[in-house]
């Protein structure tokens, strides 16, 4: 009997101490300090030592954005101012940046209506010029090996056009025609001439599919179903794998990858207990954070981290209001409450 009680005494030590977060702590080191809250900001690599950073603040504090190059150098970062509009009412939503080229959507909600305009760079923000686009109401840009893609509004409907010549003449990917009701871009695959997007052939939502686009024949290839009216949707996971895409739906993420023209499930884990709408993911060799939308808290959105791939999940730094930065490279990188954007010295 002493025996037994031994047994199970040790097993649930071992549980126990399974489920504990390391004590260890993640190191940071400041990039940039702003002096409004960041309401968007994504962050693109461009060559081993420069990456080009953008963030945003929301219209309710008048708005305003910047655009900054980091030079990563013997382990110190220095920036450098390539774009600022702080004038009232403007912002960005979309930016990106591949080699030496960068490009962003300027966003003017001057006097109550919205304009919207694409700015290019090719000279790493040296000089920019304004690419005109047949689409008002611009969202969203992505740019593959060949191809520009834009997506936005016209006559009142959603629009997408591509361009093999940067822009100088455009063409309309017509999605009706090949029986999609409606369309929406969500990531670019660079090397190659794919994109990603979603779509439904009706009007409701609960038939989404994952897509993925042929740029040069338009031919669409349905990758998974999934439930868009029901709250499921799309996330793309921040990992130096660079090739996975989340799809969350209820309190459940399902990473997958895609090869060869199919989906692949890699794994799944429930996202944190009370939190919902989920943001962004990071997914690293030692642990997993998340930024979702915590229901408790009036829709504040903080962060929550996972020693154990998503089995178990602990408050990140809640008081700090860290929230993660997009990033198409797989860098941790974050803004939190006092307006700081920070960068993990180690993963």
């Amino acid at each position: 009997m002493n025996k037994l009680i031994y047994f199970i005494t040790i097993i649930l030590v071992i549980g126990c101490k399974s489920n504990q977060a390391p004590t260890t702590s993640i190191t940071w080191e400041k990039v940039y300090e702003t002096n409004k809250p960041i309401y968007f900001c994504y962050l693109s690599k461009i060559n081993s030592n420069n990456s080009i950073l953008g963030f945003s603040h929301s219209q309710a504090v008048s708005g305003g954005f910047e655009i900054l190059k980091l030079n990563h150098y013997e382990n110190n970062i220095s920036t450098e101012s390539l774009y600022k509009n702080y004038k009232p009412h403007y912002s960005t939503s979309f930016f990106n940046a591949i080699d030496s080229s960068i490009y962003f959507v300027q966003t003017d909600f001057d006097r109550n209506t919205i304009r919207t305009k694409l700015l290019h760079s090719e000279d790493l923000g040296r000089s920019w010029k304004e690419v005109s686009t047949p689409v008002e109401g611009l969202r969203k840009i992505l740019i593959t090996k060949n191809y520009w893609v834009v997506e936005g509004n016209l006559h009142g409907t959603g629009q997408t056009f591509k361009s093999n010549n940067a822009g100088v003449s455009w063409n309309k990917i017509n999605f009706l025609k090949k029986g999609f009701k409606n369309f929406e871009l969500l990531e670019h695959i660079p090397q190659d001439n794919l994109i990603i997007g979603k779509g439904s052939k009706s009007y409701r939502s609960e038939d989404t599919q994952l897509l993925l686009i042929d740029l040069m024949s338009e031919e669409i290839i349905e990758l998974l179903e999934f439930n868009d009216l029901g709250g499921a949707n799309y996330v793309k996971p921040i990992s130096i794998k660079g090739n996975l895409h989340g799809i969350i739906d209820d309190d459940e993420l399902k990473v997958y990858t895609i090869t060869n023209n199919r989906i692949n499930l890699l794994e799944e884990f429930d996202t944190p207990k009370g939190a919902s709408n989920v943001k962004d993911i990071y997914m690293g060799m030692d642990y997993y954070i998340i930024t979702c939308r915590e229901d408790d808290l009036r829709g504040k959105t903080l962060s929550w981290i996972s020693y154990d791939n998503g089995n178990n999940w602990i408050d990140f730094e809640h008081e700090n209001q860290f929230k993660l930065i997009s990033n198409d490279f797989g860098e941790l990188i974050i803004h939190n409450g006092q307006n700081e954007i920070l960068i993990s010295k180690s993963k």
